[in-house]
């Protein structure tokens, strides 16, 4: 199979710039020229106000199944609850669109080879958080974070324990949910693909990124998911695993040594891309 995989295209730069017409002329269409099998989208599509029309745009001109999970920024004006109920409501109507964070089962798109998926999240293990003043703009953008921001005289301060609760009940839900579906897709598979949005391993920072310092990498990395992972591969040694996610913008790579390896994509804002992945 040829499958093509994009992380973090951000179209909401491109409706900004160009409209809608922009999102189908400079990502759509060029995706649905590659004439791939299919396709993987590991976050950050968009923003949660836009998100039902891109998610829409890629399906009518992408003629493929789209295997997607959702990152940060999608959420951005919403919550984690209304937003996933929208794109399971967008994936009901259409037979390509599959949003990895809702399959329960492992989807198996050829022989041996199988998908399984969470957007995932950060968790604040690693590193050293809230030792620089650092503040995401997810905890201003989603709610479920906003909700822990406490106004003040001239503007508002953050509760850390809130913040880090909810994004650490995320990032447990979402690698429980991976460790469940991945354990179901090595019972027939020799090969796993994982997608999420946050890199699950450290490793990836030391070579450049959004995440590459001690005050930043609590944000950009999930202990949980990478814990997930690590126990489901060492439960099937037989099974090669593979990690595709984003979130930093600088692609990178690691690999356990084993039968663990991790690619994180690059990106830049206002330039979507994508990249070609051939399965044997």
């Amino acid at each position: 199979m040829k499958i093509a995989w994009a992380t973090d295209i951000h179209l909401d730069f491109l409706q900004r710039e160009g409209g809608r017409a922009l999102v189908q002329f400079a990502f759509a269409e060029p995706l649905a020229s590659a004439n791939v099998d299919a396709v993987i989208i590991s976050g950050d599509i968009s923003l949660s106000d836009m998100l039902e029309d891109h998610l829409r745009i890629i399906d009518e001109t992408v003629k493929c199944p789209v295997y997607f999970v959702l990152g940060n920024h999608d959420f951005y004006g919403g919550d984690f609850e209304s937003v996933r109920s929208m794109v399971d409501r967008v994936c009901s109507k259409s037979k390509n669109l599959r949003y990895l964070t809702s399959e329960e089962n492992e989807i198996q798109i050829s022989p041996g080879f199988s998908i399984v998926g969470h957007d995932g999240w950060y968790d604040a293990y690693y590193g050293r958080p809230f030792s620089a003043g650092l503040v995401m703009s997810d905890w201003l953008q989603i709610k479920d974070f906003s909700a822990h921001l406490h106004p003040i005289a001239g503007g508002s301060t953050i509760d850390p324990h809130g913040i880090v609760g909810v994004a650490r009940e995320a990032s447990f839900n979402a690698a429980e949910a991976v460790l469940e579906r991945a354990r179901k897709a090595a019972l027939n598979s020799k090969r796993v693909v994982i997608v999420t949005h946050v890199p699950p391993f450290p490793e990836v920072h030391a070579q450049g990124g959004k995440g590459n310092n001690d005050a930043s990498i609590p944000w950009y990395t999930s202990k949980f998911m990478g814990e997930a992972i690590t126990r489901v591969a060492e439960e099937n040694p037989g099974v090669g695993f593979t990690v595709l996610c984003g979130h930093t913008h600088y692609k990178a790579k690691f690999l356990n040594g084993k039968n663990i390896e991790c690619f994180v994509g690059g990106s830049e804002y206002g330039e979507p891309r994508y990249e070609i992945i051939k399965t044997s």
